[in-house]
């Protein structure tokens, strides 16, 4: 993957992070990924954090994904939008905010 020399650090900006470990490998420079900047600021803002996805088809993904940074024991699992996936705007929103309190 090719860098700009002017670059001290590297954001690769897909939430899923298809491909960090690679590109960690391959450069010397900080590489950080949109997931795990979520993830890490999430948590400093709250004790256990839950994922809502837009789809259940990521909820297995993302649970790899949280358990792959070391975060599993602060992480209370992955949830769907609502009664329908999220598309377009919050569909279930009154649930949303139920789970969140």
């Amino acid at each position: 993957m090719p860098i700009e020399p002017a670059a001290d650090a590297l954001v690769l900006g897909h939430f899923q992070e298809p491909g960090l470990l690679e590109i960690r490998s391959s450069v010397d420079i900080p590489v950080i990924a949109l997931g795990e900047a979520n993830l890490l600021t999430a948590l400093s803002m709250g004790q256990r954090i839950e994922l809502v996805n837009i789809d259940p088809i990521f909820i297995p993904w993302h649970d790899r994904q949280v358990r792959g940074h070391g975060l599993g024991e602060r992480y209370v699992g992955g949830a769907q939008g609502g009664s329908a996936p999220i598309h377009g705007g919050l569909h279930g929103r009154e649930d949303l905010c139920r789970r969140a309190r």
